[in-house]
């Protein structure tokens, strides 16, 4: 049977604005007893909310599972989900595909937050990169480190999680530029393509788009025009009137 990718289920009203959160387990990153101090505040707001928290993992689902136990955070989760175990997942992406179709997992009611860039593609894209019949997810694109999600992201993240939104499903992502952590509110495939490459080759699959598609890959991203050495795009330089507005700005003061 066709699926819906927008057809929402009736239910109760709801603090948050959406019902599911996927996270990788090494963004959570345990290696420190000061992570589960930092991340439990924000678990608990998301549980109290009725937002299912879902976190992905390369690895046994049972280890990832040990770990978040053993800090404490599993009661908060409600879902360990491997992607290679025992079924394998070419991306997260596929993941979610099976969950519209076999578990009714409603593209706009769900958050991917992730800080790879292949990741957020995964959302839009197949496994051979064709663009899939609909978008499988809101997308919440942060820097991250080898620490995991910061709090300052953490923070945004959270204001998202109970923002309303309409039918589209949104994609933000936290960049750095000049020393700041700023916001693009109009992340795309193509955006994530770049940031998956090295700036000399960012560079160069820039220049390599039309007017209209190097126009909309700017918007938003004052990094990128710096790249080019060209003026930031503002949203009425569009050559699609129709285009929703987009911004950065720095982040700081912005997040509760």
């Amino acid at each position: 049977q066709p699926f819906q990718c927008h057809r929402r289920p009736q239910r109760a009203a709801m603090a948050a604005a959406f019902e599911r959160l996927f996270l990788d387990a090494d963004q959570i990153n345990l290696s420190e007893v000061s992570r589960a101090q930092l991340l439990e505040p924000f678990f608990s707001r998301w549980k109290r909310a009725n937002v299912e928290l879902m976190v992905f993992t390369a690895g046994q689902a049972s280890q990832a599972s040990a770990e978040l136990e053993r800090a404490g955070l599993m009661p908060y989760v409600e879902e360990v989900i491997s992607t290679s175990v025992p079924k394998y997942y070419a991306t997260k992406g596929a993941r979610l595909l099976t969950g519209l179709k076999v578990d009714g997992w409603v593209p706009r009611d769900q958050i991917v937050a992730d800080s790879s860039p292949t990741a957020i593609q995964s959302v839009w894209l197949d496994e051979v990169g064709e663009p899939r019949r609909c978008t499988l997810a809101h997308t919440f694109r942060f820097v991250g480190s080898q620490r995991g999600i910061s709090e300052e992201e953490l923070r945004y993240l959270d204001r998202f999680l109970f923002e309303s939104t309409g039918m589209a499903t949104r994609h933000i992502n936290l960049f750095q530029h000049q020393r700041m952590l700023m916001v693009d509110t109009m992340d795309s495939a193509s955006k994530a393509l770049v940031d998956s490459l090295p700036p000399p080759a960012q560079k160069g699959v820039l220049l390599g788009f039309s007017d209209t598609e190097l126009r909309a890959n700017l918007l938003g991203r004052p990094d990128l025009s710096a790249l080019l050495g060209v003026a930031p795009v503002k949203a009425e330089e569009l050559a699609q009137p129709s285009a929703s507005p987009g911004s950065a700005a720095p982040l700081a003061g912005r997040a509760p």
